[in-house]
């Protein structure tokens, strides 16, 4: 274990040090590996041993608290599938067993198939792991092969030996390797974050795709957390030359080559912000909501990738219990934090 120190938000306000880890200094676990003999897996993420779920099937893989014991069990029952398919329950108890005489490697938990933990947690793993299990073989439940970033991811770093677990299977390999977080959740780590980095720029061209330096994200078409006044904003962002752009309508190999061209990046908290891991450098300006607590992660990444972190706390005064919470940001404030990051 060792203690990182961070660097401060660059525009960071008197009172604001509360959103940010203590003192700006977090303890980094060293990565480990867990070796577990006669497991069974699921299709739904679960390691399961002796009838019972492991601790290492969710996030940080220390302990299962009550909020793991629900997801699980809304995972693996799927309360609405059961009212309306009579057969559903019965697909979930009674499944083929694939026996794997091989020791395999598993490097997902209940949250791996967001963008963000897929790259800032999941791949870390993978390319730790694989500096001692060079030639095992991965096993994924199929529903990853049916999103584009991990197939893709997955290509680029040369995975080819995948066991893709289907839904009416259960996988028994003769012995599980599971690399565990190796920084608390939803943090990265600079080697990791800079291997990313070289591996993902060099593997495609990046003549094409230009949009220029200055990127804004935009969430408009989401369902949930976006901007509500994002209107008030576009003219200010265009004004210094920001391009907005939806992340959903380009692939993967685009994004990388818009991203490792991007100096100045701003959007709203949300997966769109992952991609700063392809700058090269520059700075990230985050749309914050107030009264939320999981606010740390991109700051931790643009730590972690060697970026200036700037933030901006939303006008609404938290989402109050509602999912669909959409934040009002002050297009005066953003303005000034624009002027801040390009040094006018």
């Amino acid at each position: 274990m060792s203690i990182h120190q961070y660097r401060q938000p660059k525009n960071l306000q008197t009172g604001d040090d509360k959103l940010f880890p203590p003192n700006f200094r977090a303890e980094i676990n060293d990565p480990e590996i867990v070796e577990i003999d006669n497991t069974v897996l699921t299709p739904e993420g679960f390691i399961l041993k002796n009838w019972r779920v492991r601790v290492e099937t969710f996030p940080g893989g220390k302990k299962i608290t009550s909020y793991h014991l629900l997801f699980a069990l809304r995972q693996f029952f799927g309360w609405r599938k059961i009212i309306t398919d009579p057969l559903f329950l019965k697909s979930r108890l009674f499944r083929k067993k694939i026996i794997v005489n091989k020791t395999c490697l598993w490097i997902i938990d209940s949250w791996s198939n967001g963008y963000f933990h897929w790259f800032a947690e999941v791949l870390p793993r993978l390319l730790w792991a694989r500096k001692k299990y060079s030639g095992e073989p991965l096993i994924l439940p199929v529903s990853f092969q049916k999103i584009k970033f991990v197939k893709e991811s997955l290509e680029i770093l040369g995975e080819k030996n995948i066991i893709w677990l289907k839904n009416n299977e259960v996988v028994v390999p003769k012995k599980l390797i599971v690399p565990l977080s190796p920084t608390p959740i939803g943090e990265g780590r600079p080697e990791f974050m800079q291997e990313f980095k070289k591996i993902f720029t060099l593997s495609i061209s990046l003549a094409d795709g230009k949009l220029g330096d200055k990127i804004y994200i935009s969430r408009g078409g989401a369902k949930k957390r976006k901007v509500a006044n994002e209107n008030e904003l576009l003219p200010i962002l265009k004004k210094y030359g920001f391009q907005i752009i939806h992340s959903e309508d380009y692939s993967f190999s685009e994004q990388i080559k818009i991203f490792s061209q991007t100096k100045f990046l701003i959007s709203i908290h949300g997966a769109g912000l992952t991609n700063m891991i392809f700058m090269e450098s520059g700075s990230v300006l985050e749309f914050l909501e107030s009264g939320y607590d999981w606010k740390r992660c991109y700051f931790s990444l643009a730590d972690s990738c060697g970026l200036y972190y700037y933030y901006q706390v939303d006008e609404n005064g938290g989402r109050g219990g509602k999912k669909d919470y959409q934040l009002i940001v002050s297009p005066e404030k953003m303005e000034k934090n624009i002027r801040l990051m390009l040094n006018l």
